[in-house]
């Protein structure tokens, strides 16, 4: 017969598991969990999921923070929370750009020359971005900065043959 391991027989696992602690909840069909592991050096590796209902990871966000940075980060997290995304604008409906509104395109674009995030921010197409955009002369359209090549001389033959026959080889 066997005999049973005694106690003190068993090995134990040389590393503990850290200190860890997990929330989570659920709301408008998404899973939320934030985990957070001590680390030896003192940080804390800060992990948030979202998840669909089906267990599709929808979202991450993995960090390191020190415990100096927990009050802020709450503080942050807080605050998101309670900040409204900015409406849009309703689209334009033609009628010229107001000089402020033109204004502000001109210094949007200088910071993000992205016309179809333009379009958005203002509420109208592409198009017109760049119309109003060409109008206040920071882009130019295409071939506006062309010339026609110079004529040249016509050469003597072909001096004789337009006598002859007036819009031969004409430009």
């Amino acid at each position: 017969m066997g005999t049973a391991p005694v106690p003190s027989d068993t090995p134990r696992d040389p590393t503990p598991t850290p200190p860890c602690l997990e929330s989570a909840f659920t709301e408008a069909g998404r899973r939320f969990v934030l985990t957070g592991t001590r680390c030896d050096n003192g940080q804390l590796i800060v992990k948030l999921t979202v998840t669909s209902e089906r267990g599709d990871l929808q979202g991450e966000l993995r960090g390191a923070v020190t415990a100096d940075d927990l009050a802020p980060l709450a503080r942050l997290l807080d605050a998101a929370s309670r900040t409204h995304p900015a409406a849009v604008p309703p689209p334009r409906q033609g009628g010229g750009w107001a000089p402020a509104v033109s204004a502000r395109l001109s210094a949007r674009f200088r910071q993000e020359p992205d016309f179809t995030l333009l379009a958005a921010e203002f509420g109208c197409s592409r198009g017109a971005i760049y119309e109003e955009l060409t109008r206040q002369g920071l882009i130019r359209s295409p071939g506006s900065g062309r010339t026609t090549p110079a004529s040249r001389p016509l050469s003597e033959a072909m001096r004789q043959r337009r006598q002859i026959h007036r819009n031969t080889h004409t430009r």
